[in-house]
């Protein structure tokens, strides 16, 4: 059987699944594999094209289905017991650099909510020099940060810990300080109505936040600071229109400066930065 012959008929976002999926599968590039016209297919791969393709149909997103997506140019697992590390979360990774250039500085990072761990690893990727500790309410989405770490190669540089926020932190003679403190916590507003791909198949705790979106923003605030080295900042990801709300939260604490509020590829408003002051 031809590839051309299963999704000639399929709509233009299916068929360029299926070319990611076949991709994945022969272990080859997308961009290699979608520029041959005529590609035989063997039984095993109808089979899996086939079973995709169903599970496509019904708004399963392929990051899923396949078990593994990338971010900032990097491969991480994904399960349904981790939010799909999204392209605008990158405007946080970008925030950081630009503060920071040297990539050979020894930062120490905390990751509130880390789910995947796609942020936290992305930076220690990128600043080879860095440590960091990484937290999550989840024991599942620990699993998954932690399979990603290794994956990396970068478990001797993280440490990981359950907990909500910054309780999971152990305790200790001296309160834990950091250069930077990132999260992407939970912004959407309970009564959002979001897709069937991002409703059914990301867990709710990480993506709902209350009425307003702003909970876990009022639970986190107030302790930022007290975690943060002097000038030490703090990156957070925002809903497109909350950013004056997250603002105000900011300006209510001790010893916390509103920075900056950077957007993101389709110009909302996308990450809050802060510095201990």
């Amino acid at each position: 059987m031809k590839f051309f012959d299963l999704y000639k008929d399929l709509e233009i976002a299916h068929q360029k699944s299926l070319i990611v999926a076949l991709s994945h599968f022969r272990h080859v590039s997308y961009s290699k594999l979608r520029l041959q016209n005529d590609i035989f297919l063997t039984l095993e791969e109808q089979h899996f094209l086939s079973h995709t393709l169903t599970r496509l149909k019904q708004k399963e997103p392929l990051t899923k289905i396949l078990g593994c997506t990338e971010f900032y140019g990097f491969n991480f697992a994904v399960t349904t017991d981790v939010l799909d590390p999204r392209q605008d979360s990158e405007m946080l990774i970008d925030a950081v650099r630009t503060d920071y250039c040297d990539n050979h500085a020894n930062l120490s990072f905390l990751d509130l909510g880390t789910g995947s761990g796609s942020l936290i690893i992305t930076l220690l990727l990128l600043y080879p020099n860095a440590q960091g500790i990484a937290l999550d309410f989840s024991e599942k989405a620990l699993k998954v940060a932690e399979q990603n770490a290794n994956f990396h190669k970068i478990s001797n540089r993280i440490t990981f810990y359950q907990g909500s926020w910054f309780d999971a932190l152990p305790v200790a003679k001296q309160v834990a300080k950091f250069d930077c403190i990132i999260t992407n916590p939970p912004y959407i507003k309970s009564d959002y109505p979001l897709d069937d791909s991002v409703k059914n198949y990301d867990p709710h705790e990480a993506l709902y936040a209350g009425t307003d979106g702003l909970d876990d923003y009022i639970k986190i605030m107030p302790k930022v600071s007290e975690h943060l080295n002097n000038k030490g900042r703090f990156y957070c990801e925002i809903g497109f229109d909350q950013s004056i709300a997250v603002q105000d939260i900011i300006y209510r604490q001790k010893h916390l400066k509103f920075l900056q509020c950077i957007k993101d590829y389709s110009e909302n408003d996308r990450v809050i930065v802060a510095e201990h002051c």
